[in-house]
This record gives structure tokens, C-alpha cells and sequence, in this order.
């Protein structure tokens, strides 16, 4: 495991410190020294020797306490300027071998949390950061004001421009105290701007790379209808060739998207890639809707929905069925069109056949619903479900995506005034919610998923059990524990970067850029995207929506702007965006010229610069029907 780029600035600080205030200590000798030279030389002038070094003293003096005052803004610096400035850092961690796993613990956390120095990130860490430093400028600037006092006095420098006698001594200390506290006035303001507001030069400059490589990006990966897809569609990659760094064991016969360039269509990939686009121009406005209706086209008479499709009707993820999103896609598509006439009836009815056979085919014994396997998910490896056989784990994720798809379906029925349909899609939306909620544990704080055999809770801290909160009928109560134990600045899910996938305490949680797991439906070993503590685009987009939605603006924004950095510092270093990042370094992991859901970087830039009312758009933005 790794730690926290918050804890590296800590070590920074305490190295910073340890070398500034070794030359406070040494200034009152200094100040002495400079006594017995003045008296030395009392009848000699500035141009004798003596005098010159008199005047060298001084302007140190005067010039170390600045210096001091820059090191400590740099070397406490802010999560941005350690960030561009990090590559020291991580080679020094990789040199010294801090990052080993010994008995479940990296070398950082161990000196950390041996020593009882383990201090997070949060409000009571900032405000007692700011009382030290505030503390250590008074002692900085108090101890150089003496020093340049006492040679300003013993020089006579006011004397000679013409003082008046009785007020040399006052002139001589209270001119550097003033001014140093002007410079400590300037410098705490300057430090509070870039922590709290940040650089809006810098701001505006990440924001719009971003967009720009968005809207470029999804040109390029932008398809018009071809084959047995019908209609406009958007693919998971742009055309620039994708990393060839593939791990050599992989298994053979695998397609391109094992060297990550994704040039297939995928469920949630087109449909939040798509919601990104809503309301961009022609054609990129028409992806949402395209790409719903090729997944609807593609149906069977039993409402079966596959997850993936290609061009050429190859069957990729044969008996995989597409996650629920379409009702809420084509929610979020009559919203922006003002009207479902481009619902024609038949795509309506195979709409509805998509839910029921959700409803029918992946209801679990408590309510709650099932992914077959891990690789259906989305979610490759995800810890909370991988390891089990198909359809053993009732799965958080799935449940609050069927809640959310009856919710969305039951709004488009009541549009098309079909009130029996709206009535029952209203009635699994709240079962779904009802059994979402049984399956949250009070001790843990978290929402565990089921075995279906056993009944008993998959206790495994995966991102996924935190899907309710963009589910939007979670308690307050509940979202606020939620995020005070989970979601803190340095807690077990939020860094710097966003979401990790997995929780830093689980013995899984790891950063490798690819992992294997097994299949249980093919019997096969497989390469796979980690989900096991990398963070992705498409869990930080969730989460600050639906903190958003809540109110929550401020976690919100700590999320959109942590994600935006990442993916512009990633477009500046490489040229292109990645699928997902080192959780604490941002070091890209895999899958170069990666769009997708990435592509909801464009709407968290949006929502930022206040353009949109929601990260996501409507529809598609936390949704949920009031529970009775």
C-alpha cells in the first residue's frame, strides 16, 4: 500500500521545518557578534571594511527571514504545487523502499501511525497548521527585527538620515517589525488563495484543456451507423493507438481491449459518455440517444439487452446482460429534447421488456439484485463480488441501479400517461429502495453485499457499497456517517485524486496497473482493469453529483476539481487521458487515449464554471422517488 500525498507533505514540512529553524537558533549568537563588531569599529564608516561587513550582516538578516517565509509556503505547499513538484518524492519513496507491504502495512503508515503523528487532512489539522506557522513567523520575524535593531541602532543609520535623536531606538525595531508583518500579512494571504481558492489562471487553464480534449477526444471516437448498429454510436477510445506495454502472460485470443484501446460499444460507457455530450453541437448531441436505441435494437423478444455490441454483430461478453441505465439515458434524452417523440412506440415497449426481464430474471431472495459475474458489473475485480460464482451475490450496485431505472421508467410512463405501468415501476423502485436499505450495517457505516445462499453480508469495502448515495434515497443521517467515517479528506476512500476503488484498509487494496482473476463462466484466467484501489473518472462523477444533489457543494467541488487536475496534469505529461490513476501519486496505470466516462470531466467543468445545475444531466443526476 501506499500512503497519502498528504502525508509525504507532512514529512516535507517536518524536513522544511527542521532545516529553517536551525538558522533562528544560530540569529541571537549572530546578533551578538554583530554587537561586538559594531562596538569594535564605533569610529568607522560604512566604507571601512568592518562597516561593509556590518552591512553584509544586516542584509542577511533581513533577507534569511524571506527566504524562510517562501520555504515554508513551498514546502508546505499545497496538494497542487507538491503534486507538480512530487517526482523527488516518489523517487525517494521507490530509493528508500517506503512503499513495501509488510504485514499489511506500507513503510509510511507504520513510521505514521507508530509514532501516533497519523494527522489527516481535515479542518482541525488546518487550523492547528496555521496556529504553528503563525507562531513560527512571530518567532522568525521577532528574533531578525531584534537582530536588525541592534545594528540599525549601533550604526546610527537613522541618525544620519536625519531622525530625530529621541527616536532612533524606536525607528530602528519598529521599522523591520512593521515591516515583517507586512510581508507575513502578504505571504498568510497569498498562502490562503492558493489553498482555498486556488489559482484561477490555473483553474480556468485546467478546466478548459480538459473540455478541449473531451470534445476532441469524442470526434474522434465518435461513429456514425454502420453494420447492424442503426444508429449514431460512440466507441470506448479515440483513434490515437493505444499503450502496447501489455502484460506478456496474458492470456492469447484476447481482443484490442486487452491493450486497452476500446473500439467497441459498451452500456455504461456509451450511456455516461453520451450524457456528457447532451448538450454539446451536432452530432456529438445525438450520441445519448444512439446509443440507447442500437442496445434496445439489439434485444431479444425477452427483453435480454447484451452489454456490449459490435458493428459486425460479434458476440464479445456472450450471455452478459446490459446494466440499467437505458430508461434513465432515455430520461435524461426527453429532458433535453423537451418531449419523447423520438420514443417511437416499439423502442418504448422494448424499453420496458429491458426492465421487467431485470425485474424477473435478477431479483435475489431478499429483494436486493445480481450481477452474474464481476465482468458484467463493469467493475472487473471488484473485490465484493469477484471471487464468488455466477448470480451467488446479491450486489449493492445492482440494486441501486434498478431502483434508480424503475424511478427513471415510471417517469416516462407517467409522461406517455400509462398509469398502471407507472404505478408499478413506482412500487419496484421503492421495494428495490426498501431493500437496499435492510442491507446497511450499523457498525461497519457501509452497505455490504449478500450472499444469496447464506444470507449473510459480503463484508469488503468496495466503492460500489457506496452507489446509494447517488441513489439519492439514502437517510441524511446515514449519507452524513457515510461521509464522516468513509469520505474524509485522507479516510479510507478519498484522496487527493478522487475515489479510490477499494478502501486503503483492505487487505486487496493495491495499484497495479492490471490484474488476473477467474472466470467462473469460462473456466479461463483473464486480464483485467483494477478496480481494487486505482481511482477512475466514472466513481468520482457519482459521488460529487450526488454530494451536489444533497447540498454537499463543497465535497462536491474538492471532487470535480481533484479529478480535473488529475486529468490535465495526465493530458500535459502524456498527450492523452488514462482509463485509471494511482490513487495517491495521479500516476496514470493503463489504457492511454481513454474517453468513455472520462468524458464526464466535461460536465464536472460545466457544473464548476456554473454553466450546468447538475454534474450529471437530468436524468441521468441523482434520482430517486420519495419513500412511504
Amino acid at each position: 500500500m501506499r500512503a497519502e500525498i498528504v502525508y509525504k507533505m507532512q514529512l516535507a514540512h517536518r524536513i522544511s521545518l527542521a532545516i529553517l529553524i536551525a538558522p533562528n537558533a544560530v540569529l541571537p549568537a549572530m546578533a551578538k557578534l554583530a554587537e561586538q563588531i559594531a562596538a569594535k569599529n564605533a569610529g568607522k564608516t560604512l566604507g571601512d571594511r568592518a562597516g561593509l561587513f556590518d552591512l553584509m550582516l544586516v542584509a542577511v538578516a533581513v533577507f534569511l527571514p524571506l527566504l524562510l517565509l517562501w520555504a515554508n509556503l513551498f514546502c508546505q505547499g499545497q496538494v497542487n504545487g507538491i503534486l507538480r513538484a512530487g517526482a523527488w518524492l516518489r523517487n525517494l519513496e521507490r530509493s528508500l523502499d517506503l512503499g513495501s507491504t509488510r504485514n499489511g502495512w506500507s513503510g509510511w503508515e507504520t513510521w505514521i501511525s507508530g509514532s501516533r503523528r497519523r494527522l489527516l487532512d481535515d479542518d482541525l489539522y488546518r487550523y492547528l497548521r496555521e496556529c504553528l506557522v503563525f507562531l513560527y513567523y512571530v518567532a522568525a520575524a521577532g528574533i531578525a527585527a531584534i537582530l536588525v535593531g541592534n545594528m540599525l541602532e549601533e550604526l546610527q543609520l537613522w541618525a544620519v538620515l536625519g531622525a530625530p535623536a529621541g527616536t532612533t531606538r524606536v525607528f530602528s525595531y519598529g521599522a523591520p517589525a512593521l515591516a515583517f508583518a507586512v510581508v507575513y500579512i502578504g505571504v498568510t494571504w497569498l498562502r490562503i488563495k492558493a489553498t482555498y481558492s486556488g489559482d484561477r489562471a490555473d483553474t480556468d487553464e485546467e478546466f478548459a484543456l480538459v473540455e478541449a480534449a473531451v470534445i476532441n477526444g469524442a470526434r474522434q471516437a465518435y461513429r456514425g451507423p454502420r453494420g447492424v448498429l442503426k444508429f449514431p454510436y460512440i466507441v470506448g477510445s479515440s483513434e490515437k493507438p493505444a499503450t502496447k506495454a501489455a502484460d506478456p502472460l496474458r492470456m492469447l485470443g484476447e481482443s484490442s481491449r486487452v491493450l486497452g484501446s476500446y473500439q467497441e460499444l459498451y452500456d455504461w460507457d456509451g450511456i455516461f459518455c453520451g450524457g456528457a455530450l447532451l448538450h454539446q453541437p451536432a452530432p456529438l448531441d445525438g450520441v445519448l440517444e444512439g446509443v440507447i436505441r442500437n442496445f434496445l435494437a439489439a434485444g431479444s423478444s425477452d427483453g435480454f439487452v447484451p452489454k456490449s455490441l459490435t458493428p459486425d454483430g460479434k458476440e464479445l461478453d456472450r450471455g452478459e446482460l446490459c446494466k440499467p441505465l437505458l430508461a434513465q439515458g432515455a430520461l435524461a434524452v426527453s429532458r433535453a429534447r423537451g418531449g419523447q417523440f423520438w420514443l417511437d412506440e416499439r423502442t418504448f415497449d422494448a424499453l420496458v421488456a429491458f426492465v421487467e426481464h431485470w425485474l424477473r430474471e435478477r431479483r435475489g431472495p431478499s429483494g436486493m439484485f445480481r450481477w452474474r459475474s464481476a465482468l458484467e458489473s463493469g467493475v472487473d475485480n471488484n473485490a465484493a463480488l469477484v471471487h464468488f460464482p455466477p448470480l451467488a451475490v446479491e450486489a449493492v450496485d445492482a440494486t441501486c441501479f434498478v431502483a434508480r431505472e424503475c424511478a427513471a421508467l415510471a417517469l416516462l410512463a407517467e409522461q406517455r400517461a400509462d398509469t398502471p405501468l407507472t404505478d408499478r415501476m413506482r412500487r419496484c423502485a421503492l421495494d428495490a429502495q426498501h431493500a437496499m436499505l435492510r442491507s446497511w450495517d450499523e457498525d461497519a457505516g457501509m452497505f455490504w453485499n449478500r450472499h444469496v445462499d447464506t444470507g449473510l453480508p459480503v463484508k469488503v469495502m468496495s466503492w460500489t457499497g457506496l452507489m446509494p448515495l447517488w441513489g439519492g434515497f439514502v437517510p441524511k443521517r446515514t449519507r452524513e456517517r457515510i461521509v464522516e467515517e468513509h469520505l474524509r479528506p485522507g479516510g479510507r476512500f478519498l484522496t487527493t485524486n478522487g475515489v479510490m476503488t477499494l478502501a486503503r484498509n483492505e487487505v486487496a487494496f493495491n495499484s497495479a496497473r492490471r490484474t488476473y482473476i477467474w472466470d467462473h463462466i469460462s473456466q479461463t484466467r483473464k486480464e483485467v482493469s483494477n478496480w481494487q484501489g486505482p481511482t477512475w473518472v466514472l466513481p468520482n462523477a457519482l459521488l460529487a453529483d450526488a454530494f451536489a444533489a444533497t447540498g454537499q457543494r463543497s465535497l462536491a467541488q474538492t471532487i470535480c476539481r481533484g479529478t480535473l487536475t488529475l486529468l490535465a496534469r495526465d493530458l500535459r505529461e502524456s498527450g492523452s487521458m488514462h482509463e485509471c490513476y494511482d490513487a495517491d501519486s495521479g500516476t496514470p496505470l493503463w489504457a492511454s487515449a481513454f474517453l468513455s466516462w472520462n468524458a464526464l470531466g466535461l460536465a464536472m467543468s460545466r457544473w464548476l464554471r456554473e454553466r450546468s445545475p447538475t454534474i450529471l444531466p437530468a436524468g441521468l443526476s441523482t434520482l430517486s422517488v420519495e419513500l412511504t
